[in-house]
């Protein structure tokens, strides 16, 4: 990530990434194999190949999307799971709004739309939204482009470096309440009294010109997963207590999430013996999940 001699200070992963997984990844799209593979797999060969990538090129840029793609999308659905099924009251609630997307067809064949997951259900969405406040560890950048005076204390000088870290922000009880490093499933629906916390404070994804493309593909994917989970299964931990205990956090550098440090085993076991079909209704809406999805970029 710093580019300091990465072939010497980094040599394992150097050597990984550039004498396995690029050559992998050479042979899977020489093979055609991208052909039997996902959509978005698909798509993303005829983006790269259409700007002119070809070869190894194509090959290279596949790692960053497998590291996008396994690090924060698999921490971040391993944190929904948890605070989705260890908690009575979040699971009852997720599950209920989900149960009530379902349609039940000829031979008694239940089918749920994912595509309605992500507008239907407003306590899921809320849900994501406070792992992704209350876990999220990532660090915004950004570079000052002039001399400013911050908050009439602090000389920012152009060219420096602003990090802004997003627990202290996501933590900020003059923002978030008395509240802030409570976990609360419903911070994000909307209050009777037609007030809400300024959204501008959520960024998770980033903000301004700068914000995560993949965020509704991985919001998607995520509510998804756990609206599955939650219609045909059972997911109880295994141990001596038979209570969930919350797994220690640890820091990757890599990683806007942290991972489950320790294992976590539980017991998975199917609700019932329903016949379920998966459909997913074209859409091309977003994720109502950050202030510019909410509001648009001119607000």
């Amino acid at each position: 990530m710093l580019k300091a001699w990465p072939s010497i200070l980094a040599r394992k992963s150097h050597h990984a990434r550039e004498h396995r997984l690029i050559p992998a990844f050479e042979k899977y799209f020489a093979e055609n194999s991208h052909n039997q593979g996902s959509l978005l797999v698909q798509c993303r060969y005829k983006h790269n190949t259409d700007h002119g990538l070809r070869g190894r090129d194509v090959a290279a840029t596949e790692v960053g999307q497998m590291v996008a793609s396994l690090t924060n999308s698999v921490a971040s659905a391993f944190w929904m799971v948890y605070h989705v099924f260890s908690d009575p009251v979040v699971l009852n609630e997720c599950r209920k709004e989900v149960t009530e997307l379902v349609e039940v067809g000829n031979h008694d064949v239940y089918t749920i739309d994912l595509a309605k997951v992500k507008s239907s259900c407003p306590i899921l969405l809320s849900t994501w939204q406070e792992i992704l406040r209350y876990v999220h560890i990532g660090i915004a950048a950004r570079v000052v482009m002039k001399d400013i005076m911050f908050d009439n204390k602090y000389l920012l000088k152009k060219g420096a470096t602003v990090m802004t870290v997003a627990p202290v922000q996501h933590t900020d009880k003059s923002v978030w309440g008395p509240t802030a490093n409570t976990f609360d499933h419903h911070r994000f629906l909307p209050r009777p009294d037609g007030k809400r916390t300024n959204p501008a404070a959520f960024r998770s994804f980033g903000g301004g010109t700068i914000l995560c493309p993949g965020r509704h593909f991985a919001s998607s994917q995520i509510m998804s997963f756990v609206a599955l989970l939650l219609l045909r299964f059972e997911i109880k931990p295994v141990t001596k207590s038979g209570k969930w205990a919350e797994p220690r956090k640890a820091n990757p550098m890599t990683s806007s999430m942290p991972t489950p440090q320790g294992e976590l085993k539980v017991k998975i076991v199917p609700r019932d013996n329903k016949k379920w079909q998966v459909s997913f209704s074209g859409s091309n809406k977003g994720v109502q999940i950050i202030k510019e999805d909410i509001f648009g970029d001119n607000h």
